[in-house]
């Protein structure tokens, strides 16, 4: 196993590191309702990809949610 001869400075350990920075998603605008997304990926607030619906979007699972609350609460 190899070990170091000497020990590496701070300024060569940083200049090394320098690149390992996080960077922002790249995000991009949703043509069907104007919130960000990830691209090539379906929005997540309508649920549309390329015009066409994909996924349930979150105001849809919402209500869905609050519907069935309410016709457990009428049969009780």
């Amino acid at each position: 196993m190899g070990v170091p001869k000497s020990k590496r400075s701070r300024m060569r350990a940083r200049r090394t590191r320098a690149h390992l920075t996080i960077s922002l998603p790249n995000l991009e605008r949703c043509p069907n309702c104007g919130s960000y997304k990830l691209p090539h990926r379906a929005c997540q607030e309508c649920g549309y990809y390329r015009g066409e619906k994909f996924i349930k979007s979150a105001q849809e699972i919402r209500e869905e949610r609050a519907k069935k609350k309410e016709e457990r609460e009428q049969k009780t």
